[in-house]
């Protein structure tokens, strides 16, 4: 209803704003107007949507939303809202929304619009990814660094308050009062600054923040309640993109799915059957060394065909929601020991291992042991000597690498990386292109994140980052 309420009350003033135009257009006022000025009023103790321009800065005439007409009541009746920036950043959002842009794109418009409509210096947007985890997603004003930022609401007493009460939070310094974890504030020098959650249906997609480079600024009532609409309106185009965003991705995935069942199945499908179907009708004219022979090839191609329904069945478990993670006292070196045992077989005395002995952590164990698995065996299968793994606890997170020295992830396929069943055109080796998508899943799961980047001179790697909650 709230969100009604918002779209309803600035689609109202936009089409008053329209109307006003329109009509000074045709009484010749517009240059008695200062430019782009644009006045918005609730009648007092009435919550009338209105709008007015200033005639000789002075003169107010105000056209109601009830009445259609012009009220000439004075100043003292009507509380006085200028919404020009708040109508600019709005028709901004508008347009970002329109078109074709990706969900990354858009978020970044709608941080630009709002850091250019109303004066501030630095604006993000975060998704809350699951109910706790928070990633800086767009950015106007900062690095791109500053992406990589990642915690959990239990850390933000700031974030926290703007998710319980789904409205605007602000602290007028960072410094002194709960906001952000210190590291932030002192990474960037936080001083004032806002969190606004973009809730649509209902549901918190994230949040819009803003400061003026630790500078202190104070929001009224008015300029929080003028955000507050705008970033519901953000909200919902956000949600319209994201679904938008998701049918693409089902789509696409359907159309791979599609590819590798009639390729990846077939292959080992048609291979078993075929020995068999040998064996079968001329088993008694074949030496014991062609039998044995078939049957190894036999058995190799149903232990690929039993790993590829694996892989699809635990995608489509975490596509489902029907994967809950457990979190348990875990010794993280010991875990991974075993998970490398298992699928580098013979290799796995040739990866380095660099993890603490003494390292435990509350971590679900099959998460863990997917998401290690899935690493090395892509470093193994794609990369080059050496492959190393690395864990640590580092500033409230866990931090997990894979590393190979091999020639690194095409750049123009990175975007695709973590898709199911994407395969880069240069990958001449077997593999289903499912392993690094599961490995993602339960990262998320889980409440973390899969990333890559380059290694230099060449070389790919892979980090694990989950957020702890701090107790």
């Amino acid at each position: 209803m709230q969100l009604l309420y918002e779209r309803n009350r600035l689609a109202t003033v936009a089409r008053l704003a329209d109307h006003l135009d329109s009509r000074l257009e045709t009484e010749n006022d517009r240059d008695e107007l200062p430019k782009g000025r644009l006045v918005v009023a609730d009648h007092y103790r009435a919550g009338v949507v209105v709008a007015a321009h200033l005639h000789h800065a002075t003169a107010l005439s105000v056209h109601s939303a009830s009445h259609g007409g012009i009220d000439d009541r004075p100043l003292d009746s009507v509380i006085v809202r200028d919404l020009s920036g708040a109508l600019g950043v709005l028709r901004g959002i508008a347009r970002a929304s329109q078109g074709e842009l990706a969900v990354p794109e858009m978020l970044q418009r709608i941080c630009e619009e709002i850091r250019n409509g109303f004066g501030f210096d630095r604006v993000g947007i975060s998704r809350l990814l699951d109910e706790q985890t928070v990633v800086l997603s767009a950015v106007a004003g900062m690095d791109e660094d500053a992406l990589s930022l990642r915690l959990t609401l239990a850390e933000s007493p700031l974030l926290t308050e703007a998710y319980r009460t789904q409205r605007l939070a602000f602290v007028t310094d960072a410094r002194s009062q709960p906001a952000v974890p210190a590291d932030i504030v002192e990474r960037y020098d936080l001083g004032s600054v806002f969190a606004l959650p973009l809730v649509s249906a209902g549901r918190c997609l994230g949040f819009l923040s803003g400061d003026r480079t630790g500078a202190p600024f104070a929001l009224d009532q008015t300029e929080a309640d003028v955000l507050e609409t705008v970033g519901a309106i953000a909200a919902t185009f956000l949600d319209k993109g994201l679904v938008a965003e998701e049918l693409r991705r089902l789509d696409d995935a359907r159309a791979r799915f599609v590819a590798f069942a009639a390729h990846e199945l077939r292959t080992p499908i048609m291979t078993v059957y075929g020995m068999l179907a040998t064996v079968h009708h001329r088993g008694g004219d074949l030496s014991e060394d062609q039998l044995v022979e078939l049957r190894a090839t036999a058995f190799q191609q149903a232990a690929r065909l039993r790993t590829l329904a694996e892989q699809l069945l635990d995608l489509s478990r975490l596509d489902a929601s029907a994967h809950s993670v457990s979190p348990e006292p875990l010794a993280i070196r010991r875990a991974v020991e075993e998970t490398i045992l298992l699928v580098a077989e013979r290799s796995a005395g040739e990866i380095d291992i660099a993890i603490p002995a003494d390292l435990e952590l509350d971590v679900d164990a099959t998460a863990l042991d997917r998401i290690v698995g899935n690493l090395v065996v892509n470093a193994l299968r794609h990369g080059a000597w050496p492959v190393d793994v690395e864990a640590e606890q580092r500033d409230s997170h866990f931090r997990l690498r894979v590393t190979d020295h091999g020639p690194g992830v095409p750049e123009e396929f990175v975007a695709a990386l973590f898709d199911p069943f994407a395969r880069a055109a240069t990958v001449q080796t077997d593999g289903s292109g499912l392993g690094l998508a599961i490995a993602q899943s339960y990262a998320r799961a889980h409440g973390g994140e899969l990333v890559y980047r380059p290694v230099d001179p060449h070389g790919a790697c892979f980090e694990f980052v989950l957020p702890l909650v701090r107790g």
